[in-house]
């Protein structure tokens, strides 16, 4: 599927929550508190899209928890959170935060790519601790050395070879949908 422009793949991306808003008011016309709420959501979430962009991620924290909390199902504020997370190197949160946006958008590509790099680098971190309590003679330390160094490579292949240990200044291979 191809999009003219970042625009149109914000508007194919937001179609969940814009089916949520049209299915929630069918039948019905929406009070206007509903529709000054679901209006105020969208500005706080391009708000807080906006401020990831620029870097902002404390701001921009704040301003997607706000809209989850206003719309829970609105899968586009979790992958961004999950973006978040997974700059800090908080691996739990952003695996949490990308499973969520998978749950309400089980297509969400970048989400799905950026949990499973995730979940790499939480992989990896583990071998890395099982490689430094093993003894030398343990019999499963030659295996987990296998496992780590395959594990480094595919994340290094997967990043351009970039670090991707959360050393200060580096940032893990995340996919942004901008």
């Amino acid at each position: 599927m191809f999009f003219k422009d970042k625009d149109d793949l914000m508007i194919f991306r937001l179609r969940p929550f814009f089916a949520t808003l049209i299915l929630a008011c069918a039948g019905c016309s929406a009070s206007p508190v509903a529709e000054r709420q679901n209006a105020d959501a969208m500005s706080t979430f391009v708000a807080g899209r906006d401020a990831y962009q620029r870097g902002e991620l404390t701001q921009a924290e704040g301003q997607l928890l706000a809209v989850t909390e206003a719309q829970p199902r609105f899968s586009e504020a979790y992958y961004y959170l999950g973006n978040i997370y997974i700059r800090r190197m908080q691996l739990a949160k952003a695996i949490e935060a990308y499973e969520r946006c998978l749950e309400l958008d089980p297509q969400h590509l970048n989400a799905l790519y950026n949990a499973a790099v995730a979940d790499g680098i939480r992989a990896r971190r583990r071998l890395q601790q099982l490689r430094t309590l093993l003894p030398e003679d343990h019999p499963v330390l030659p295996s987990t050395m296998l496992y780590y160094r395959e594990l480094t490579a595919l994340l290094g292949q997967v990043s351009g070879n970039r670090r991707i240990d959360g050393a200060p200044g580096e940032r893990p291979p995340v996919r942004s949908a901008q």
